[in-house]
């Protein structure tokens, strides 16, 4: 049928035409409606990580408040495996709606160049949204090694090539790179014998099997305060308050930093307005006394990123950064 001579449509057409509008217009208003009330129903917050922990309790802590800033259940999601991948890659296939939320990690960071066959590129394939804490890792070294600062530690690597071995939770760890850029930095050779977590790391340091270690503070607190170790230094640029008169490695060693930092990243293509909507009531939230108080009982600091941008050179200095250090370390993993 189509078009007539007299061209004009056929009154078929005509109906078929203005559906066809009509449809448009209402998937452009259904669109903005849905991003402008978003969110409309419960997030999922995955943690790549198993429950329990300095990690999955920052996550909890940010999930419970921010349900109550942005009206809606926050769920946290444990997936483990494959030091953070298998959570990670869940997230990357994601629907780019904003209603799963990946709780990224320093790991992430390093990660991209540790693992030789992922499926996903953190630094693509997600958008960032802001960071939410970060956790100094501290240099504790074993009551039987008799050194009392980093200074007099770096000495003795220094004379004993080799000699001594520090302890890390595993291949690829912060606590396992945290070390090797002090290597580097110090220009000491000491090596390395990685454990399956960091507790059994902990028991042979207390017992002399090995001599040094970099561990989350909120692990190492309890150790510290019994005793048990020796802290020397932390490794956040700033001290902290949770290990007061114990400098920062960063004081013998200038430009020293490791830290493992915390942040919400969401699925690339997640539209710019559910981004900026998450990002300002994850920022009021970590504005809350009660969030600050909790963050402080588990040795950890609030730390809200400017903006989405801001998070994100963040994330692409410390992928740079770690980059380096994994190569030089010469670790990898499949």
């Amino acid at each position: 049928m189509g078009i007539p001579k007299s061209g004009k449509p056929h009154n078929s057409a005509r109906r078929a035409m203005l559906l066809g509008a009509t449809a448009i217009a209402l998937a452009f208003t259904t669109s903005a409606y849905s991003k402008q009330d978003y969110p409309t129903r419960p997030i999922r917050l995955v943690v790549p990580y198993t429950a329990g922990g300095a990690t999955d309790a920052v996550a909890r802590i940010v999930a419970s408040q921010l349900a109550k800033k942005i009206g809606q259940p926050v769920i946290v999601e444990n997936k483990p495996g494959a030091g953070g991948n298998i959570g990670t890659q869940f997230v990357a296939d994601a629907p780019a709606d904003g209603y799963t939320l990946l709780f990224a990690t320093t790991a992430n960071a390093i990660n991209e160049s540790l693992y030789r066959n992922l499926q996903f590129k953190f630094a693509t394939d997600f958008q960032p949204v802001s960071q939410l804490a970060e956790l100094p890792n501290v240099l504790i070294v074993s009551n039987k090694l008799n050194v009392n600062n980093v200074q007099e530690l770096i000495d003795l690597a220094r004379s004993q090539p080799g000699a001594l071995a520090y302890g890390s939770a595993g291949v690829g760890t912060s606590t396992h790179l945290a070390a090797e850029l002090f290597k580097s930095m110090a220009k000491v050779d000491l090596i390395h014998v990685p454990y399956k977590g960091s507790s059994p790391a902990m028991t042979d340091l207390r017992g002399g099997q090995i001599q040094v270690m970099f561990d989350n503070s909120s692990s190492a607190l309890p150790q510290i305060r019994a005793n048990a170790v020796k802290a020397l230094a932390v490794t956040s640029a700033q001290p902290s308050s949770q290990l007061e008169g114990v400098p920062t490695v960063s004081q013998t060693l200038p430009g020293y930093e490791a830290v493992a930092w915390h942040g919400i990243v969401v699925p690339a293509k997640t539209p710019d307005d559910i981004v900026a909507k998450l990002y300002d009531n994850i920022e009021s939230t970590l504005k809350m006394p009660e969030v600050a108080h909790q963050f402080e009982t588990i040795g950890v600091r609030p730390v809200a990123s400017a903006s989405p941008s801001d998070f994100g050179n963040h994330v692409s200095k410390e992928i740079s950064k770690w980059t380096k250090v994994v190569k030089d370390s010469g670790a990898t993993l499949d």
